[in-house]
């Protein structure tokens, strides 16, 4: 286990937020690294620096068109050349997908910059297209962690804190190639199988009495698979007015071959809704072995 993973276990910190300022003090560590990595992307014109500054969540006021919501992007390069500078703004996911109109908010904070030239790098660990936003006067770029990781990879020098990155990415499904494992293989192979299963263990008695005790409509199959694509999670919920979802089924985690799924019962309640606390989910937890096992959940 890396070193990172490690005082990561000791941290109640966000993996996203953890992740992003080992990759900034590395970026910072090393200017001529980061210029390098930035002209590999295709994220800065320059051909030359003379100053290179990386800070990490930057805090930035509304502007006057974000309802008084300011903005803070994980990582902001700075390059700086004779009377010319050059803003980068990097945005990154691992495990998380773009918040709505989140890329667009800070494409507009990167107008208001006082640079000659912008640009914006949305870099994730998963698979997540996205369109450039909608501002003609900065570049869009993007990229996925493995990119990154191969860059570092082929560094002929290693530092010993950008070599204990490699290992978190490794162990964190950043370093992923574009070739097929033997597993991934037996992966695909078995998916469509597995996804019955989890259909036959959430639906018909169990989506009934679901649907019974949470007073409201159940999700369909359709909407289950989404949930899988975009947040890791196979799951049945009932939804009251956007204020309370309430989730039953399976949640996926892929951060090692070796981890099983968990079946749990997760309530989520909107902060913006009326005396509500913090939205922090209620979880009932249990091994995978049959229908069984859920309807003893809902009892």
């Amino acid at each position: 286990m890396s070193l990172f993973s490690k005082l990561l276990r000791l941290r109640s910190t966000e993996k996203e937020e953890f992740h992003t300022e080992i990759v900034a003090q590395v970026l910072r560590q090393s200017t001529s690294l980061t210029f390098r990595w930035l002209k590999t992307i295709h994220a800065t014109s320059f051909a030359h620096f003379e100053e290179l500054r990386v800070s990490s969540q930057e805090e930035l006021d509304p502007l006057s068109s974000h309802e008084g919501i300011g903005s803070r992007p994980d990582i902001v390069i700075r390059i700086i050349q004779g009377d010319q500078i050059e803003v980068v703004f990097v945005e990154s996911k691992i495990g998380s997908t773009e918040n709505p109109g989140q890329l667009q908010k800070y494409a507009e904070h990167l107008e208001a910059q006082n640079a000659t030239t912008r640009c914006l790098v949305f870099i994730t660990r998963d698979y997540e297209p996205k369109e450039p936003p909608d501002n003609t006067h900065i570049e869009f770029v993007q990229q996925r962690w493995s990119d990154f990781y191969r860059f570092l990879k082929q560094q002929p020098i290693i530092d010993a804190m950008t070599s204990e990155l490699l290992k978190f990415m490794e162990e964190n499904n950043m370093s992923q190639s574009n070739q097929f494992t033997a597993v991934d293989i037996l992966a695909l192979t078995n998916f469509t199988k597995a996804r019955t299963l989890m259909d036959h263990t959430i639906r018909e008695s169990v989506a009934r009495k679901f649907r019974k005790i949470c007073g409201a409509k159940c999700s369909d199959a359709t909407v289950a698979s989404t949930q899988l694509r975009k947040f890791k999670r196979y799951t049945l919920y009932c939804s009251h007015g956007g204020q309370i979802e309430v989730h039953l089924g399976y949640w996926i985690d892929d951060t090692s071959i070796g981890n099983c799924p968990t079946i749990a019962v997760r309530m989520f309640v909107n902060p913006t809704a009326a005396s509500s606390e913090s939205p922090s989910p209620i979880c009932i937890r249990s091994r995978i072995r049959s229908k069984t096992t859920i309807v003893s959940l809902m009892e």
